[in-house]
């Protein structure tokens, strides 16, 4: 099963391929992980990327990382964000939605099962992008702000 987290970013600041994916796959794991494409010559200088993959256990579903900046798919996500507001009966005090509507870009991160060590990396990447790009983070528990404090908790789906 996918596992899916989001940053929104109200900044259209434009990251290096390099700048992000280094930034993964650096310090966090026993052996080095590997980057699709690697950041290496003129790849790792790119800030028009869109996707990489980050293969980090060769038994273990990579992380695939997009960098969204087309409306309509923004809108998109938003629009999930805002019927979780409904369906759970929540009140959005702090205009949250407005705000991620005026996301210039999202970052997204799907992935499997994921070791301790890379829920730490995911954590960095995070509260990098987040911080740098005046982020909201949103994962399936709720939305956080740039240091991972809850700003919004879903309620716990009934089983």
């Amino acid at each position: 099963m996918a596992n899916h987290i989001y940053v929104h970013c109200q900044s259209d600041e434009l990251i290096k391929y390099r700048d992000i994916a280094e930034r993964m796959a650096v310090g966090h794991f026993d052996e080095p992980p590997t980057l699709n494409p690697p950041s290496e010559g003129d790849v790792a200088t790119r800030t028009g990327w869109q996707t990489f993959e980050l293969f980090w256990h060769p038994e273990r579903r990579p992380i695939y990382v997009e960098r969204i900046t087309d409306r309509a798919r923004i809108t998109a996500i938003v629009d999930e964000v805002a019927e979780k507001f409904e369906d759970y009966g929540l009140e959005d005090s702090r205009h949250l939605v407005a705000r991620l509507r005026t996301s210039k870009q999202t970052f997204h991160f799907e992935f499997g099962e994921l070791s301790d060590n890379a829920w730490d990396m995911l954590d960095d990447i995070e509260i990098y992008l987040s911080k740098r790009l005046d982020g909201i983070v949103e994962a399936l528990e709720g939305l956080y702000d740039s240091s991972l404090s809850p700003l919004v908790v879903w309620e716990p789906e009934e089983e």
